[in-house]
């Protein structure tokens, strides 16, 4: 998807290169009437540059660009809640809704499905990530562990760094990252590659630093979140494919080793009141 992929690889680029990209993302509707000649015109920039972004972004040229788009917007659904629910109770659900749409749009079953397969074979998980990311990281690991998967995530990246050492190639590392472009998780995932140690990266960042400096990226869907407290809806799109993978490992360990899944739920099920 055009302005999925625009959010996502939007930190990499150019002032000039927002200035289009924004352009696209909050007027697209109005560019499929547009010239190339108008659009550059309306952009504030000149033909050439708007060509060399079509270009950048995978197109042969505008037209094909437009296509595309119209494609795209034809394709989007309106708000999935619309009742008598306060304005700002709606938005929240709505955002929610869209975000997990627009994730199970671009995400990548095959590259899924080999994360899945190497957290099977893997001895140790670890989960590295800051702020609103934290969260899923800890609730990942939990998760992990309680289905028989050694899982370990230190809030304290300080003390993940010291660990990188023995960290090994038979274990796996996934970094979670909304932007892809936070310092320190960067510089975790360059450290941790020189290592020899695979990687994941889950990140709505397409062409960011931890994207390049992890073997698998897992994209997600861009939230802008214009708010100065990070809420959990910014890392929706991110929580979905914890899940999913979650989910998935689940299904394989019934499939492969039942009688596995019977003795994890067993000590679960132990563990509860009737």
């Amino acid at each position: 998807m055009i302005k999925t992929y625009i959010k996502g690889i939007f930190n990499t680029l150019s002032e000039k290169e927002k200035e289009i990209a924004n352009f696209i993302l909050n007027n697209s509707e109005e560019i499929l009437n547009c010239t190339i000649s108008e659009f550059a015109k309306k952009a504030k920039t000149s033909d050439s540059t708007v060509y060399r972004f079509i270009r950048k972004i995978g197109f042969l040229g505008y037209h094909d660009f437009k296509l595309s788009l119209v494609k795209e917007l034809s394709s989007e659904v309106p708000d999935s809640v619309s009742n008598d629910l306060p304005e700002e109770l709606v938005s929240v659900i709505n955002k929610n809704i869209h975000l997990i749409d627009e994730t199970l749009s671009i995400i990548d079953y095959k590259k899924l499905m080999e994360t899945v397969d190497k957290i099977s074979i893997a001895d140790r998980l670890f989960f590295v990530g800051v702020g609103s990311s934290a969260f899923i990281c800890d609730y990942a690991s939990k998760k992990f562990n309680v289905l028989g998967k050694t899982a370990i995530y230190y809030s304290d990246l300080h003390t993940f760094n010291s660990l990188i050492p023995i960290i090994n190639e038979d274990d796996l590392v996934i970094f979670i990252s909304h932007t892809g472009v936070t310092k320190d998780v960067v510089s975790l995932a360059k450290a941790v590659h020189d290592y020899n140690v695979t990687t994941i990266s889950i990140s709505s960042g397409i062409e960011s630093d931890l994207a390049k400096n992890t073997d698998i990226l897992l994209s997600t869907s861009f939230a802008k979140d214009d708010s100065k407290i990070e809420f959990l809806s910014s890392r929706m799109s991110e929580f979905m494919v914890i899940e999913i993978l979650i989910n998935s490992y689940y299904n394989k360990i019934e499939r492969n080793s039942p009688k596995e899944l019977e003795k994890i739920l067993s000590k679960i099920n132990a563990k509860r009141f009737l």
